[in-house]
């Protein structure tokens, strides 16, 4: 069964077949080996000749397949390669489109400027960084071909990237310096250190899957704190508000997140993040007797699925005062809606459009001019 981001199973061969001779055709196999090189480890990498491979090596690895297309979709998205999405929709009329507007997921900043910053090169370009780095000359054949080789050499790194970015400039190079440094921020390096330590890949057998699922949401279910969970999950613009607020039950809650294309046998990050925001301890040994080697969250630097958006609703929720429930609906004219409970007051300022990524800078002013001070401050704690 596809979801709303996969298809048929039974579509998949197809779909890696016809990437794989898309990418082939063109000669991009070093392309993707730079863009793919978190996903997949380098003693592998550096031994695939074709796409198919590297396709299979990203399907073994957990990365991508037929129940979640995003990886891809990501990846058509960064090339700039939108003629594959309609050959693919062509060809596999159940291949879901690209939504353009959907920031990447899949690729950390680190990563997607490496990307551009290849693209830009010209092949004048890559003989004056080959000449710059190298005694003797490798005589690159392109730029991906320079990137990969000084990736390996670590040249290039996040922690090495300013004296890159410096030798650049030396050599007078200024389109590729502008691209570096728009995406090198302390907040980049960091990012990329995570995912090169990422949570070790896994991907769960179907059966072992639904069946962590439903240990988590039994052992949720016991816990408490439901309507933190719907407010959590409004984080995903896939799943509608309304359909979060009719679900009492947690389990179906999660049927929201699969349907999204957000949950999947081989990324239950979502789950793990929800949980450690919510305080639901639990969940962490459910999880970890299912996947021994997971790296559940230690602490809110870890937390990469959510958003911060999300997390300041989170954090006004924990502060928010109950004496100050009543206030909040009137200024917010909701006062026909009798709600004592701080999370299902926040559903309800989401349905009506009272508290949104939009409208917050509203919702903080009105708290402020009432003096609803804790409020404000855990609107903008991250």
């Amino acid at each position: 069964m596809a979801s709303n981001n996969g298809i048929p199973e039974k579509d998949f061969r197809f779909l890696k077949i016809t990437v794989s001779e898309y990418f082939d055709a063109r000669g991009l196999l070093v392309m993707l080996k730079v863009l793919f090189k978190d996903h997949v480890k380098e003693s592998k990498l550096s031994g695939i000749t074709k796409t198919i491979e590297l396709l299979n090596a990203l399907e073994s690895s957990g990365a991508f397949s037929y129940q979640d297309l995003t990886l891809l979709h990501d990846a058509i998205k960064l090339t700039d390669e939108f003629s594959l999405e309609t050959e693919l929709k062509g060809k596999i009329p159940s291949f879901p489109l690209v939504d353009k507007q959907t920031p990447f997921t899949k690729f950390t900043a680190y990563r997607q400027k490496l990307l551009k910053f290849g693209h830009c090169l010209a092949s004048n370009d890559v003989s004056k960084i080959d000449a710059s780095c190298n005694t003797p000359l490798k005589n690159y054949t392109d730029s991906w071909a320079m990137i990969r080789d000084l990736e390996h050499k670590q040249v290039i790194t996040p922690t090495k990237m300013a004296d890159f970015i410096k030798e650049l400039g030396r050599i007078d190079l200024k389109a590729a310096v502008s691209i570096l440094n728009e995406g090198f921020t302390p907040e980049c390096q960091k990012e990329t250190e995570h995912s090169t330590n990422a949570r070790p890949i896994y991907n769960l057998p179907e059966s072992e899957y639904l069946q962590l699922l439903v240990n988590v949401s039994k052992r949720w279910q016991e816990f408490g704190k439901i309507h933190m969970l719907k407010v959590l999950l409004c984080d995903f613009n896939r799943i509608g508000i309304t359909e979060i607020q009719k679900e009492d039950d947690v389990f179906n809650l999660f049927n929201l997140l699969r349907g999204s294309g957000k949950l999947s046998p081989s990324n239950i990050d979502v789950i793990a993040e929800a949980a450690f925001l919510c305080g639901v301890g639990p969940i962490e040994e459910i999880i970890k007797k299912k996947i021994p080697t997971y790296q559940y969250p230690a602490s809110m630097d870890e937390v990469h699925k959510i958003s911060k958006y999300r997390r300041n609703v989170i954090e006004f929720g924990f502060k928010v005062e109950e004496t100050n429930l009543e206030t909040i609906l009137k200024l917010c004219g909701l006062s026909h809606i009798k709600e004592t409970d701080k999370w299902r007051l926040i559903l309800s300022l989401e349905l009506n459009n009272k508290l949104t990524p939009k409208t917050k800078e509203t919702f903080v002013k009105m708290l402020r001019e009432n003096g609803m001070i804790a409020e404000v401050d855990a609107l903008n704690t991250y």
